[in-house]
């Protein structure tokens, strides 16, 4: 198969999944950018596999008078560690469990991202938190039917973190109850489906900072989804207007 076939393979099958959430939530515009979020939270699914997979690659020829020589094993290395850990037995219990649970991380590209991922939670969890103060404001006693559960099966296997997915599962089904009431008419609720759809581009563009894709200086826009134009001046400073 050529390259050029392949790529129009990827784009026909991207079209078909965007049709596809955006029938279930009722809204195309918001699935398109819910998808891009996936997306993001899968590319650092993957980079956090390969910093682990990296770091637990075999130390070649690597000597010590003290761990001896580890040849094709696949831990890090013990050496290095040696110095910035205690040297406890294998026997040894700290509270009752192993010891190895409270070494501290040395992977540290790892951490980075992992620190990344719980930022990432965090606004996830306050964009989560407004859609239910919604369902019990709004939309209460509005009746709704629930997200295809193969949808639910396919963030799962993109996102590779159950708290995130659990987030990301409860905001998808209070936007499709939303999004079903605003084709309605009821001009309140047409303005608050705006406004979440903002919510989500706010997502994005915070995550695509967190990764390092967004320059300080791009313009975002605020949680209304009104343009705040973001800026850093000549001395290094954050300004906005």
């Amino acid at each position: 198969m050529t390259r050029k076939r392949q790529q129009h393979r990827a784009e026909r099958a991207d079209a078909t999944r965007r049709a596809w959430v955006g029938q279930e939530l009722g809204d195309r515009a918001t699935a398109g950018l819910v998808l891009d979020y996936v997306q993001l939270h899968a590319d650092l699914a993957e980079q956090i596999r390969l910093s682990r997979e990296a770091f637990a690659l075999p130390a070649a020829n690597l000597q010590s008078a003290q761990y001896g020589t580890v040849h094709g094993t696949p831990e890090p290395d013990r050496a290095v560690a040696g110095k910035v850990i205690p040297d406890w037995p294998d026997d040894q219990i700290v509270n009752g469990e192993g010891w190895e649970q409270y070494l501290p991380d040395q992977n540290w590209e790892a951490v980075k991202r992992e620190e990344i991922r719980a930022a990432e939670r965090l606004r996830l969890g306050r964009l989560e938190g407004d859609y239910q103060a919604l369902l019990a404001g709004d939309l209460a006693g509005v009746p709704g039917w629930p997200l295809h559960p193969r949808l639910r099966a396919y963030l799962a296997s993109q996102i590779h973190d159950d708290p995130t997915t659990a987030l990301l599962w409860g905001c998808l089904g209070a936007h499709r109850l939303l999004a079903s009431v605003a084709h309605g008419g009821a001009e309140p609720l047409v303005k608050r489906r705006k406004a979440m759809e903002a919510r989500w581009r706010y997502l994005i563009e915070a995550f695509e900072r967190d990764l390092g894709r967004r320059p300080p200086s791009k313009g975002r826009r605020n949680l209304r989804g009104r343009p705040a134009v973001e800026y850093v001046d000549e001395t290094g400073v954050r300004r906005f207007g």
